[in-house]
């Protein structure tokens, strides 16, 4: 038996201990549903930095230095750029909260046949007690893969030493089958990107502004477990994410992890597309404005200067349109003769003020969020009648606290 038939034995083998049911046979694909997957958590299949007194410090640390969420987010320009390259696409989101006293330690995407919900013993049974632990955490997470995955991936969030800064590194991976095939070129072996992007609720995937993480995880034979290097106390992963950052403002509310996961069969196929994604002038500037900001202490602090004068304009203009608003609705409320003009100028002023308080980031300490725009409506200038209540009970019930 030849060392290349050894080594596929291994593979095999190694993946039927990973995975649920990994020697199943793959015609009998087990299961409630096909999907992608991503869980956000407890890590499985890693020994984690971020598990640890020490490492949830730097992500809680960098996480409350952050006066504001920032990233390159590349899931919009992937996408566009994916059918030219001739790269296959799959987007998943999980839901997540975390809280002010702990933040996730891992990312996980998995691809292939998954049950509805936790599985029970005999699903599981291929499982061995050394990886009971690992079993345990993708159930914590809500992820219940019914078989070995098509693909998998595991990264753990991990925080500067400096406490400032988040990434993703990658830790292991795995592509059993590719998301799609080509009829004249047969080849299973993918080269793999993803695209990770963290958003407030009602924010789109690919919002530019939203924190987020690309990573390169390279070629990919089938069947073959990638494991990546991991960080020293002098080395980064050289596959890790760039730095980025995630506001203490928005880590402790609810949020949305959305992966894009690309395959790109063909090599020099996969460095145009890297290449194309990287290219656009906009993300150049925003990489080249993030590495400024990351190694020049003047440009951070000219950075985060600005970021002040603007938070401060933003405040200023909601509180304005907030003084205005109100004077608006109890003049509006007193009933005076011109009922009608007094609630058309108590709604437009309303309407302003709105816009001002929404233009705020969620959980600043200058927003509202109490008012908007279905409440306005309700003071109805065709009923002049009910003008004066409608414009008390807003004024009751939103602008003025007892």
């Amino acid at each position: 038996m030849g060392r290349n038939t050894n080594k596929a034995i291994c593979v095999i083998a190694v993946a039927a201990v990973m995975f649920p049911n990994a020697a199943s046979a793959k015609d009998a694909r087990p299961g409630d549903y096909e999907a992608t997957v991503v869980s956000v958590g407890k890590c499985a299949f890693t020994e984690n930095d971020g598990a640890s007194d020490e490492g949830q410090k730097r992500i809680l640390g960098a996480i409350a230095a952050a006066a504001i969420s920032q990233g390159v987010n590349l899931i919009g320009k992937a996408l566009g750029e994916a059918a030219k390259a001739k790269t296959w696409t799959v987007t998943a989101a999980r839901n997540i909260e975390p809280s002010e006293t702990t933040f996730p330690q891992c990312i996980q995407v998995v691809r292939g046949r998954m049950w509805a919900e936790a599985p029970a013993t005999e699903r599981t049974s291929s499982w061995t007690d050394g990886l009971e632990v690992s079993r345990n955490a993708l159930v914590a997470n809500g992820t219940y893969p019914a078989a070995t995955p098509d693909f998998f991936f595991e990264g753990e969030i991990i925080g500067s030493k400096d406490k400032t800064s988040l990434a993703v590194r990658p830790t292991v991976s795995y592509l059993g089958i590719p998301i799609g095939e080509r009829a004249l070129r047969p080849g299973k072996a993918r080269s793999i990107a993803l695209f990770v992007a963290i958003t407030a609720p009602g924010s789109q995937p690919s919002l530019d502004t939203a924190p987020a993480a690309s990573l390169n995880l390279g070629r990919h034979e089938p069947g073959v477990i990638v494991r990546y290097p991991s960080r020293t106390s002098t080395n980064s992963s050289p596959r890790e994410s760039a730095w980025f950052t995630l506001a203490k403002t928005q880590a402790a509310k609810p949020l949305t992890v959305s992966v894009l996961t690309t395959e790109t069969q063909s090599e020099s196929g996969f460095l145009s597309f890297i290449a194309t994604v990287l290219s656009d002038e906009k993300v150049k500037t925003e990489v080249t404005t993030q590495l400024q900001q990351a190694l020049i202490p003047a440009t951070a602090a000219s950075a985060a200067a600005a970021d002040d004068v603007k938070l401060a304009g933003l405040r200023t203009a909601a509180e304005t349109a907030f003084a205005t608003a109100l004077a608006k609705v109890q003049s509006c409320m007193a009933g005076p003769a011109l009922i009608t003009q007094a609630g058309a100028d108590a709604k437009g002023a309303l309407r302003t003020y709105v816009a001002a308080d929404q233009a705020l980031a969620v959980g600043d300490k200058a927003r509202s969020g109490a008012l908007n725009l279905d409440l306005v409506e309700r003071i109805d200038l065709t009923r002049p009648a009910t003008i004066a209540g409608s414009c008390r009970a807003i004024n009751d019930q939103y602008l003025v606290k007892p």
